[in-house]
């Protein structure tokens, strides 16, 4: 999934942190996010590793609630963190598809095992 959003041709001002020298961004974002950051937690060894499925997801929609927050809804970055934002929901649906269609697999076996 990361590696997917990594990849899109609209993820590059979500790479890394904004720079301090942004005018106002840490003053309106409370809770910044980037995807570098994100590949950051997912290592076993990092003090905030995630968790949950969940955490790491909501750690994906962050970003793009902080640009949705911080940029004009028509400026290029705005634009961008919007269809970066769409990308990520196909990726989640289709992963959320590809679970569902082992769920019964699985359950039959442990089934199979009783």
């Amino acid at each position: 999934m990361l590696l997917a959003l990594f990849c899109h041709p609209d993820s590059m001002p979500f790479h890394d942190k904004v720079s301090k020298a942004v005018p106002n961004y840490y003053k309106i974002i409370q809770k910044p996010m980037d995807l570098t950051s994100i590949k950051t937690k997912l290592q076993p060894m990092h003090f905030e590793h995630y968790n949950t499925v969940n955490d790491f997801i909501t750690d994906c929609k962050l970003i793009f609630g902080n640009c949705a927050l911080f940029n004009d809804g028509e400026s290029e970055v705005g634009k961008m963190g919007r269809r970066l934002a769409t990308e990520f929901q196909k990726i989640i649906h289709k992963y959320s598809e590809h679970e569902e269609s082992l769920e019964p697999a699985a359950k039959k076996r442990r089934d199979e095992n009783i």
